[in-house]
């Protein structure tokens, strides 16, 4: 009898433990660092009482704290029932930023009993392309002798150019005879003369991306200062998106912004070389965010 009575038990908890099954897939299971991939989970089970708890959004490793790992994206969830049976399919957008193969980011999952399920992420194998078109490992910045000689050189062209301005503006407060009208200029519009200006000079044509990724920054960066006075010039990427809340720029945007910027950093930083196609959607994206700002999407 109290055999029999084990029995049931052990039968019942095996039913009731395989009530839920989770199963995942990636679009690619290779791919490059800075290019959108898609990955999917989808829970099936008889009942919807389970939790789900999705990964973290921007996942930093111990070696680096300025360039992530991975960056999700855009999550989207959708539930359905099947003849009786609920399912419930997220897909997740993410972006990987350092090379490597690495097991997917796992949502955490519970059944309703609060029991967590066990299931297998599929792996993806990262990789950047260099400048020879070769695969290569990302330095951190400043890891290379050249980024110091560039900023030394940086820093040098803007003491001159600071004092150059000091000069002219010393010899046009002389020449005016009396204060003129300053014209109010509305914060998109000077973005968008900045921006066509950067596009006639065809950087992206003549194939200097890095160039074109740094002066992109610099205009973007401008807006933000015009439209939220939040100092963005001297700010870093991180530092512009904890400081979005405070400006009440909302959460879809703020990562929008930090997707976007993250590029930038990591082609002026990480000396990555993402390709024309790449760069040209991430300006489109930036003047899609630039009209969603001033329109007051925030």
């Amino acid at each position: 009898m109290k055999k029999l009575l084990l029995t049931i038990f052990i039968f019942s908890s095996i039913s009731l433990t395989a009530q839920i099954n989770v199963s995942t897939s990636v679009q690619n299971n290779s791919t490059n660092v800075g290019i959108e991939n898609s990955y999917t989970v989808e829970i099936t089970s008889e009942s919807p009482d389970f939790k789900v708890k999705d990964p973290e959004s921007t996942f930093y490793t111990g070696e680096s704290e300025t360039v992530p790992l991975y960056m999700i994206t855009g999550t989207d969830v959708k539930d359905y029932n099947e003849k009786g049976v609920f399912i419930r399919t997220i897909n997740y957008k993410i972006v990987y930023f350092i090379t490597g193969t690495y097991d997917l980011p796992r949502p955490v999952v519970h059944d309703s009993e609060d029991n967590p399920v066990n299931f297998t992420a599929p792996r993806i194998e990262v990789a950047p392309v260099s400048k020879e078109e070769s695969f290569a490992d990302i330095e951190p910045p400043f890891a290379r002798s050249g980024n110091y000689k560039r900023i030394i050189l940086l820093i040098l062209a803007l003491l001159a150019l600071a004092v150059i301005i000091y000069f002219i503006v010393r010899i046009v407060k002389k020449r005016i005879s009396r204060p003129k009208a300053i014209p109010v200029i509305v914060p998109v519009e000077k973005f968008m003369d900045s921006y066509n200006r950067l596009q006639q000079k065809q950087l992206l044509e003549n194939d200097q991306i890095e160039d074109y990724c740094t002066e992109l920054s610099i205009i973007f960066r401008r807006f933000l200062d015009d439209r939220f006075k939040m100092g963005a010039l001297d700010l870093t990427t991180d530092e512009i998106f904890r400081a979005c809340s405070s400006v009440n720029i909302n959460s879809t945007n703020a990562n929008r912004l930090k997707h976007l910027m993250y590029l930038w950093d990591l082609a002026k930083f990480a000396e990555m070389r993402p390709s024309r196609e790449i760069v040209e959607g991430n300006a489109n994206e930036t003047l899609d965010l630039v009209k969603d700002l001033d329109r007051g999407g925030q």
